[in-house]
Parts: C-alpha cells; sequence; structure tokens
C-alpha cells in the first residue's frame, strides 16, 4: 500500500485523531484548573480522556500516556475543586453556627 506523501509508515488516521483529542483534554484540563475553571474543565477531561482510553481499546491498542494523562487529570482536578468546596462550605456553616450561637 503506497502512503500518502509525507506520512510515516503504519500511520493511522484514526489513532492520529484520538492522539490529538486526548492531547487536548489534557491541556484543557490542566489550564482549566489552575485558572480556577476546574469544576468544569475537570469533569470534562474526566469524560473525554475516558472516551480516548476506551477508543485504543476498542480498537485493540495498548493505551496512550496522553488519554491516560488526561483522565487522571480530570479525576484529580474534579475530586480537588469539589472538595475544597466542600470543606469551605462546612468552614463557613460552622463558623456561621459558632458566631450566632447564643451562649446560656
Amino acid at each position: 500500500m503506497n502512503q500518502p506523501y509525507g506520512q510515516q509508515p503504519g500511520f493511522e488516521p484514526e489513532i492520529a485523531q484520538i492522539e490529538n483529542d486526548a492531547l487536548l483534554w489534557l491541556i484543557v484540563g490542566g489550564v482549566g484548573f489552575w485558572f480556577g475553571f476546574g469544576w468544569v474543565t475537570g469533569p470534562l477531561a474526566w469524560y473525554f480522556g475516558a472516551r480516548a482510553r476506551n477508543r485504543y481499546l476498542a480498537l485493540g491498542r495498548t493505551l496512550s500516556s496522553q488519554a491516560s494523562a488526561a483522565w487522571v487529570v480530570g479525576i484529580l482536578s474534579t475530586l480537588i475543586t469539589y472538595m475544597t468546596i466542600a470543606a469551605i462550605f462546612v468552614f463557613v456553616v460552622f463558623i456561621g453556627a459558632a458566631l450566632f450561637t447564643v451562649p446560656l
């Protein structure tokens, strides 16, 4: 089979597209978390990283490190963001309860 000009032997466009998508969501998940948008970009990176991993497995290929990294960054970003939000909420509730408690 003749390869189009400029392509390496064994080049598969579908694999290249999956790798590009995984890299995109790895970057979006990391940068979004860094700039405080982890509550949105974390779950998205988690979902699309898992999707890329499943597409690799469906094609019978070994997992890409980029797909796995996007998946892990998405999970960590989501957990850290939502745990921080929960901790702030609990802190505010306890401070509010301590300030507005009437001593007997």
